[in-house]
């Protein structure tokens, strides 16, 4: 069952949600409900879930009611992540499959690129992702992920993981399997022309190798800043570089736009995943279908409060990252560089506007929640058994001498 769910959310944004769900009502457990309040991330997920649920039954919104049930399912995935108990040879599987799956998707992103396989969205390839509701005017390719930045997004997150693999992994033949896969994923985030996608992957990996290889870190901040003038120099290397002043002057007026609609409902935003539906009149005549940033996304749908409880979020998931790095935990330098990747892309993209990468978003977000749990639990262990020894050490009797005859 995990391995047909995987293969699911990989090759298809609608399949993959009903794999889930399927799966969450089969093993869901006593534990698992446990975990509800136990952090930050699952009360933030609870009340936000709870608010654009309010918001969008006063609004009378149907389609944000319908995004609603998506952050009841994050919920879900995240207390179902830090309650469940995965040994490293399940993950080390699951990550293999997750692999193999993304190169069937990069495969068929081939096809794409090579207009083997058309870009219509007709309704078998919606289901799979390979096209979209929406016509792509550039007929960028999507792989399974419906929309070229989101294709981005996930071939970014999957090299970046793929290398954590080939890091760590002890193995010759396992290795060689890793690097390759590196390399596709990484070629094709290129062929997508995500430049939002690549920027955040490219600084992604210059954090993880910054956190990995503290001994080589003046090296690497050289190289990192020589490969970024060489950019600044020479803007040819950047995908679409020809569109840039277009696309920024189109994200400056989505921006402004989206100003104007936060200061015009700026406690209970204009719902969630509203934006698209919002009168023409008010955006320019544009169809908007979202802020093209994450956290300005949230303020202008679900209001200061909605803002607020999605930046308390991340704030206490940076805490719990930086505690595992003062710590030298194994996978904080990981951790670092894929929420990277989402932070740098999300400043000129709603990266989680779907639930495809919403998902993979929250299961991320959960591992963090859970890897501190277990942390601070062994900590916590490691002090009362201290304490005890202390004790110990201090009410133990000296043993008295005998007295001289």
């Amino acid at each position: 069952m995990p391995f047909v769910m995987i293969a699911a959310t990989v090759l298809s944004p609608w399949l993959g949600v009903l794999m889930i769900i399927l799966y969450l009502l089969r093993k869901f457990r006593g534990q698992h409900w446990r975990q509800f309040g136990s952090n930050s991330l699952t009360t933030g997920l609870l009340l936000l879930a709870i608010w654009s649920t309010l918001t969008a039954l006063l609004h009378g919104n149907w389609i944000s009611v319908a995004a609603s049930l998506a952050i009841w399912l994050y919920l879900l995935i995240v207390l179902y992540v830090q309650g469940s108990n995965w040994s490293m040879l399940q993950i080390q599987r699951y990550g293999i499959w997750v692999f193999i799956c993304g190169l069937v998707s990069a495969a068929i992103g081939l096809l794409q690129y090579f207009d083997v396989l058309g870009h219509a969205g007709n309704w078998l390839q919606i289901i799979f992702g390979i096209g979209g509701f929406v016509d792509d005017p550039e007929a960028r390719l999507t792989a399974t992920f419906a929309n070229a930045n989101l294709a981005g997004a996930w071939f970014g997150l999957l090299s970046l993981t793929a290398l954590y693999y080939f890091h760590h992994s002890e193995q010759k033949g396992y290795k060689n399997f890793y690097l390759v896969v590196t390399v596709v994923f990484f070629v094709m985030l290129v062929l997508t022309g995500s430049r939002g996608a690549l920027m955040g992957t490219v600084v992604g990996l210059f954090i993880y190798a910054y956190f990995s290889f503290k001994k080589l870190r003046i090296g690497l901040t050289v190289l990192f800043s020589i490969g970024v003038l060489a950019a600044l120099i020479h803007p040819q290397m950047i995908p679409r570089i020809n569109i840039w002043d277009l696309s920024l002057m189109e994200r400056v007026h989505i921006w402004k736009v989206s100003l104007q609609l936060f200061f015009a409902n700026p406690i209970d935003g204009i719902g969630l995943a509203n934006m698209y539906f919002v009168d023409t009149a008010v955006t320019g005549y544009y169809k908007l279908a979202h802020a093209h940033n994450t956290i300005l996304a949230f303020f202008v749908e679900l209001g200061v409060i909605g803002g607020l409880l999605f930046l308390w979020m991340h704030v206490s998931l940076a805490v719990y990252i930086y505690r595992l790095n003062q710590l030298d935990h194994p996978l904080a330098p990981i951790y670092m560089a894929l929420f990277t990747v989402f932070f740098v892309h999300s400043m000129i993209d709603h990266v989680i506007m779907t639930p495809q990468v919403g998902m993979l978003y929250v299961l991320l977000c959960g591992c963090v929640a859970r890897t501190w749990a277990e942390v601070a639990e062994e900590r916590e262990r490691f002090r009362i058994r201290q304490e005890g020894q202390r004790l110990l050490a201090t009410n133990s009797v000296e043993p008295v001498a005998p007295l001289n005859s």
